[in-house]
């Protein structure tokens, strides 16, 4: 179970209307950081219920032992899965809860508007079978209800992230990252693995082209993997003058909320992700591809100028230019700007009052 769910976890554990139960694993041949149950109240661990994920199809799809067992036998009033469709166990347990009178609830990305035709006629096929649909963001339900499913029956429940509460009555927007030749300079950010698909090579490209002439900009890059190696080498200018840093992974919130909180700007020039929520919850903007059909929901959640901007996707012409075009100087507004977007949206609170709405 992926680190980013221990918030609202926590907080149907501890609803007092609500008996929550978890079908459990921490099997997943992504690298992802997962939630350690030392985490949770003694009282809380029965609640949890193991399960074995068993992969085919070289680890796309997979069976979750229990499900049925589990489906068939208990005396849940409803049952909410992963609205994931590559779950094989999940089409056959949402068929056998609806023929045992109960209420089925998948909570996923629903459509995506990219897929091909035939992965779009299993996905509708599949998102059919729920009697309610919680899907993170807008974006898919105005793609669900045009492609005929009933508005009714679809509810967006915005993702959350654990992050610390800072006090933002302080100066934060004042504060340095102190790794380079030159603080003073503004920070760009960069949150996630390293990896192809983040495209990290092309905000490195961008960065030394930005400072060919004179450095304007700091990049912070935090997290590794696999590309590692070769990204270090394309920034072997930026390393050695000093104004590119490596931190390597970090899944501390408290270092993470500083590092964050005392950049300019967080760049994902790839699909952004959960990064989004956890640099807004942090006070900082974030810039990212525009071409929504190819990101993740959490891109929904930055405005053009109010709490960050859009390049075009795969563009470096684009990418220097709304690097170099952002509002820098109105950081301590941005910064409200980006709270504002998290308190009203983003947040475990707001997830209890989706389920609670549908729930009781």
């Amino acid at each position: 179970m992926p680190h980013y769910r221990l918030g609202i976890i926590n907080a149907l554990l501890c609803h007092k209307e609500i008996t929550s139960y978890f079908l459990f694993s921490n099997e997943d041949p992504r690298d992802i950081n997962k939630i350690n149950l030392d985490s949770f109240e003694k009282f809380y661990l029965e609640r949890f219920i193991f399960t074995k994920n068993f992969w085919f199809k070289k680890k796309v799809l997979f069976w979750q032992k229990n499900v049925l067992k589990n489906v068939l036998m208990s005396n849940y009033d409803s049952i909410v899965f992963l609205g994931e469709m590559y779950i094989i166990s999940t089409w056959i347990g949402a068929l056998i809860a609806r023929l045992r009178n109960k209420k089925v609830v998948f909570w996923g990305h629903g459509l995506y508007g990219n897929e091909s035709f035939i992965k779009k006629i299993f996905r509708k096929l599949f998102l059919k079978l729920p009697h309610l649909n919680l899907l993170y963001e807008n974006h898919s339900k105005k793609i669900m209800i045009h492609e005929g499913f009933k508005a009714s029956k679809i509810d967006v429940i915005y993702n959350s992230i654990e992050t610390l509460e800072l006090d933002f009555s302080k100066d934060y927007y004042k504060l340095k990252n102190n790794f380079f030749s030159n603080n003073n300079l503004l920070c760009l950010v960069f949150v996630g693995r390293l990896t192809k698909t983040k495209k990290l090579d092309l905000l490195i490209e961008a960065i030394l082209i930005m400072n060919s002439d004179k450095n304007y900009f700091n990049l912070l890059i935090i997290g590794t993997g696999e590309e590692e190696n070769n990204l270090k080498i394309l920034a072997k200018k930026g390393l050695d003058e000093g104004f590119i840093k490596f931190y390597g992974e970090c899944y501390d919130q408290k270092i993470l909320s500083d590092l964050i909180s005392r950049s300019n700007l967080c760049v994902s020039p790839g699909n952004v992700g959960l990064t989004a929520i956890q640099s807004l919850a942090y006070g900082t903007p974030v810039c990212t591809h525009n071409n929504f059909n190819n990101q993740m929901p959490e891109a929904n959640s930055i405005k053009e100028g109010y709490n960050g901007t859009f390049f075009k996707e795969n563009n470096l012409e684009s990418l220097v230019e709304t690097i170099s075009k952002w509002k820098y100087d109105n950081k301590k507004l941005i910064q409200k700007n980006c709270i504002n977007t998290i308190e009203k949206k983003y947040n475990v609170k707001n997830q209890i009052k989706i389920f609670e709405k549908h729930l009781l």
